[in-house]
């Protein structure tokens, strides 16, 4: 060992320089760190951190997709729930009703009688298409009606009971006054209408 201040030979277990009388113990100088021990540590921190991050995002990626497994679940189950249990009120709304005695709905075949045959024949011209698709009696009652909404009465029972079966017939004048009355009392459909229906039914036989 030398004297760091004189470069005297000191000799080993001498605390003192004899030469210059320099203490050998003073602050002992810092060992040098070799530079592959700090590639070393910095290697394994960022190591340790990675498998910290790496941790933290596959737990987090496993919660969202248990929590979304979880979720397509309950949805199914709802789903399966509401087609296995109808809706209750719906269901008790069709019983209410039914036991209410609303009215049923008339079969398809049952017709309603109307007012008239042709509720326009006195304001419009009839095709003869419209009176060759009506029966025998139809066409009696079609012509007939043009008389019956002028007021005209009939010496037919049937007829008068029919007519007088109808909201709008109003039986005025009897038979002989009305005839006597002319063709005048007829406007231009209205007479046209009953020759056409009567020169039908003359064709097919019927009168």
């Amino acid at each position: 060992m030398f004297c760091e201040k004189c470069g005297t030979t000191i000799a080993e277990g001498q605390s003192v320089c004899p030469n210059c009388g320099t203490s050998t113990l003073g602050t002992p100088k810092a060992k040098k760190i070799n530079p592959i021990i700090h590639v070393i540590l910095g290697v394994m921190i960022v190591a340790v951190v990675a498998c910290i991050v790496v941790m933290l995002v596959s737990t987090r990626v496993t919660y969202k997709e248990q929590e979304l497994e979880s979720q397509t679940e309950n949805e199914i189950a709802t789903e399966e729930k509401e087609v296995k249990s109808p809706n209750v009120q719906q269901v008790n709304l069709s019983i209410l009703s039914t036991k209410v005695g609303e009215p049923e709905e008339e079969p398809e075949n049952l017709e309603t009688e109307s007012e008239y045959i042709f509720e326009d024949s006195n304001v419009r011209f009839l095709e003869e298409d419209e009176i060759y698709a009506l029966t025998k009696e139809e066409m009696r009652i079609a012509r007939n009606e043009i008389y019956a909404r002028l007021g005209r009465k009939f010496t037919d029972e049937a007829l008068q009971e029919y007519f007088e079966g109808k909201s709008w017939y109003e039986p005025i004048y009897e038979a002989e006054e009305f005839d006597s009355m002319g063709d005048d009392v007829f406007n231009e459909y209205e007479f046209a209408n009953k020759n056409l229906i009567s020169e039908i039914e003359a064709e097919l036989g019927y009168k």
